[in-house]
């Protein structure tokens, strides 16, 4: 009996826009890559050089999009100066878990609109509700599916 593996949302997305990247040499570059939209701009521009066509989604999009809070309990033992006594206290801590699936939309920047153009239209080939206004100053939104 053959069993197949669910294609991950990030699987998907980063196939579609490696086949973009081959068809129309538009670069792109996800997840940890870069920590803002500010930082990727510069970052892929001076990689590139000046006019690229380039798309870019950065950490804390990744983190948005494909993480989930997680609250742990951590029992932390101290010494209680007054009684001269061990004691364990309690402490909530919450941080973000990142995994392949998305759970919120996703933002993706670009360096101009012919960059976004092909980045929409590839992930709509790829089954994603992809929304871009066709400015050239919005990020392009795809849809968690969930």
């Amino acid at each position: 009996m053959k069993t197949t593996e669910r294609m991950t949302d990030r699987g998907r997305i980063t196939g579609a826009l490696d086949r973009m990247h081959e068809e129309t040499g538009v670069v792109w570059r996800g997840g940890g890559w870069t920590c803002c939209g500010t930082c990727g701009h510069y970052e892929l521009t001076t990689e590139l050089g000046e006019g690229a066509s380039f798309v870019f989604w950065h950490a804390q999009s990744d983190e948005r999009a494909f993480g989930e809070e997680v609250r742990e309990t951590i029992t932390y033992t101290g010494y209680d100066e007054e009684s001269g006594e061990e004691e364990e206290y309690d402490e909530e801590e919450f941080f973000t878990e990142v995994g392949d699936d998305l759970l919120s939309d996703l933002f993706i920047y670009h360096s101009d609109t012919v960059a976004a153009s092909e980045t929409v239209d590839a992930l709509r080939r790829a089954g994603y509700e992809v929304e871009w206004d066709g400015s050239p100053r919005e990020a392009i939104r795809v849809a968690a599916s969930g």
